[in-house]
């Protein structure tokens, strides 16, 4: 499993949990984008967003706050990859 492999999975977890999805454990594997099971509010996002940074150790730039990023979960898992290997 590559490392986006993981963090995709952490992602569908950690959103299922703040967002407080009841999916089965085939219904997370298949989520790609939040907006598909769910709407989402800025306050909302806003959750995501400090869930996401605290959990991986980030902190999410301008291009990454994009709502087509934060919605679409392999692009995100893409991003935080991306972030946690420039901060190594």
């Amino acid at each position: 499993m590559s490392s986006n492999d993981v963090i995709l999975q952490q992602l569908r977890q950690l959103s299922c949990s703040v967002l407080n999805l009841n999916l089965s454990p085939e219904e997370m594997a298949g989520l790609i984008r939040l907006d598909e099971v769910t709407g989402l509010d800025s306050l909302t996002i806003l959750n995501l967003v400090a869930a996401v940074e605290k959990e991986f150790r980030i902190t999410l730039t301008t291009a990454e706050l994009e709502i087509e990023v934060l919605l679409d979960l392999p692009r995100l898992a893409a991003c935080v990859a991306s972030l946690q290997e420039r901060s190594c």
